[in-house]
């Protein structure tokens, strides 16, 4: 018989994986508001889709966890504060394509709350200028990494999994309630990606990226480099494709924040003839082979500098293998 104590449990249940339900429902309807308004991705030459497709989906995976965390008592004012900022900034930018100045100027901006919430502005002048610099800069490495259908979505999940795992001993423990809540968002939103029905589009990249930042800050905040450290290990497959492709273009004195390119890894290897479930498995393999030493090491096997050398060989490893790909695709007139 149904009675109050099985409605409570509904409702329990629902508010825990509520993100899920509210992107579930924000997808189709965001899909359906951009069709009659037209405001799509266009497919060109740097890109790999080849018809114009709905791009606001990160809308959906934001919204949904704002929500759940005004329902479930985990808001933070800070980053929904910062993050109302930069997805302004990127609904404008997409409109009046905005001097890259006066963009980088409002990401800035879009670090304060942040910084305030970490009482940074207490802390020394190097450490805040990192913390400045690290935000916006994941919030850019982010973006970049957003080219294919299911990449940047699926290494957030995996990178969340291993921050809910061991978020208590890296000193993360009171955000598992917002890691938990973007990746069910996320979740649901990579349903509808993976069959091309929806983009996440800048929004979405770019508070994926300020969302991550503020995660791993939390170490900063406390003075645990090592935590720090560890924090960012899984996160390498996407920096160090993207850091790669920022040198080179610094080195070729081109314009590597504003102009868009295709000479990303991933990007490479699609226009190479690899599909795009077969790019993503390749960043999965990516990501498990730069977790290994970091597992472990926290289950206590190895020591921090052991960690750090087998880091610093990967590292060399994912360089050499971007490298080779590049020269690849120079001899096959793709790059």
């Amino acid at each position: 018989m149904w009675n109050m104590q099985n409605l409570s449990k509904l409702v329990f249940h629902f508010m825990q994986f509520s993100s899920f339900f509210i992107s579930l429902v924000l997808c189709p309807l965001i899909i359906l508001i951009s069709q009659k308004f037209k405001l799509f991705d266009l497919p060109n030459k740097r890109k790999s889709h080849t018809k114009p497709t709905p791009k606001l989906g990160g809308l959906a995976i934001f919204l949904a966890f704002l929500i759940d965390s005004l329902l479930n008592n985990f808001f933070e004012i800070s980053l929904s504060f910062s993050s109302t900022i930069l997805i302004i900034l990127v609904l404008l930018d997409d409109k009046y394509n905005l001097n890259r100045y006066l963009r980088l100027v409002v990401q800035i901006l879009a670090t304060i709350p942040i910084l305030l919430h970490f009482n940074l502005f207490d802390l020394n002048f190097i450490i805040l200028l990192f913390s400045s610099f690290f935000i916006i800069y994941s919030i850019n490495i982010f973006n970049f990494f957003d080219g294919l259908n299911g990449l940047l979505i699926t290494q957030l999940l995996l990178v969340s999994s291993f921050y809910l795992n061991y978020g208590n001993s890296l000193g993360i423990g009171n955000y598992t309630n917002s890691i938990a809540s973007v990746s069910l968002a996320g979740i649901s939103f990579l349903l509808f990606n993976l069959g091309g029905l929806i983009f996440m589009g800048d929004i979405g990249s770019c508070f994926l990226g300020l969302f991550i930042s503020n995660v791993v800050l939390k170490s900063i905040h406390n003075g645990d480099i090592v935590s720090f450290v560890c924090l960012l290990i899984p996160l390498l497959p996407i920096f160090v494709d993207c850091s790669l492709i920022i040198l080179t273009r610094f080195k070729n004195r081109e314009k590597f924040f504003s102009t868009p390119h295709n000479q990303h890894t991933y990007q490479l290897l699609n226009r190479l003839g690899f599909k795009h479930w077969m790019v993503n498995i390749i960043y999965i393999v990516k990501y498990f082979i730069y977790i290994i030493p970091l597992y472990l090491y926290k289950e206590g096997i190895g020591t921090l500098n052991y960690l750090l050398f087998n880091i610093s060989i990967l590292i060399i490893l994912d360089l050499l293998f971007c490298s080779f790909i590049r020269k690849v695709s120079l001899k096959q007139n793709i790059l």
